[in-house]
């Protein structure tokens, strides 16, 4: 197993780190602001199955931590998290850790950000199933706890722009809109 710090190879004002399998290999890349790279090249990163840059480091006590590339930048950007807050990653993208990609956010606001989960769905869109009774296509959010029907439709895409035009309503900047 590889150790010391990541190569990281900066190219216009972007810092690229390597990240490496078990045998060594890169497995993935992780991006950064540049102005950034000495305080995270002191560090050794790996990404996890959520594709979220962690390491690992003892603190001045001898505790074993982790911490996490956004949590970092944020930090040294000199923001500050509270604990009701967590870190969206605006495109979704655990591995993109620019600092303009980066926002501190409610849990429920980084909830409205993710994925559509990929559990036995009959649309390739978020907020869209197919009804097999009605023959058409339902729109649905969830909002406050709240499942918010939107109708039904003859078409996927006008229930996926049903969806759309509710999460911009509801989430604004955090929507995770479907691409149509």
């Amino acid at each position: 197993m590889r150790k010391g710090p990541n190569k990281i190879y900066i190219e216009n004002d972007i810092a690229k780190m390597e990240l490496y399998d078990r045998n060594d290999n890169v497995k993935e890349i992780a991006i950064f602001d540049s102005k950034f790279a000495k305080y995270i090249g002191q560090y050794r990163w790996h990404s996890n199955q959520e594709k979220y840059v962690n390491s690992k480091f003892y603190d001045e006590n001898g505790i074993k931590m982790n911490m996490t590339l956004h949590g970092a930048i944020i930090f040294l950007s000199g923001q500050e998290v509270k604990e009701d807050q967590e870190i969206d990653h605006k495109d979704g993208n655990g591995l993109n850790c620019l600092e303009s990609n980066l926002r501190i956010c409610s849990q429920s606001q980084n909830n409205q950000n993710q994925k559509q989960q990929q559990r036995n769905k009959s649309s390739k869109h978020k907020g869209v199933y197919f009804d097999k009774h009605s023959n058409k296509w339902k729109a649905q959010i969830t909002y406050n706890y709240k499942h918010i029907y939107l109708g039904a439709y003859d078409t996927e895409e006008e229930a996926a722009q049903a969806y759309n035009d509710a999460a911009i309503k509801y989430f604004g900047e955090f929507a995770k809109l479907n691409i149509i």
